[in-house]
């Protein structure tokens, strides 16, 4: 039979209803996903920079315009 672990509780409650991108990563299912899927937090944590960096610069950079 399989064993169940529990997680403690979070000390403190959050205002934020969304979890943070640290503990969507930490998160237990998401580390099992992550390993069956090959992938490190490393690099995932270089996917969000990369993806955050090219947000930023968009952001930033003059509207165009096809006229």
């Amino acid at each position: 039979m399989a064993q169940i672990r529990t997680f403690p509780q979070r000390q403190a409650r959050r205002t934020d209803p969304e979890p943070s991108i640290a503990e969507l990563i930490e998160d237990p299912l998401a580390q099992i996903l992550m390993r069956r899927d090959g992938v490190t937090r490393e690099a995932l944590l270089r996917t969000l920079e990369a993806a955050r960096l090219r947000i930023a610069a968009a952001a930033s950079a003059p509207a165009r315009c096809c006229a």
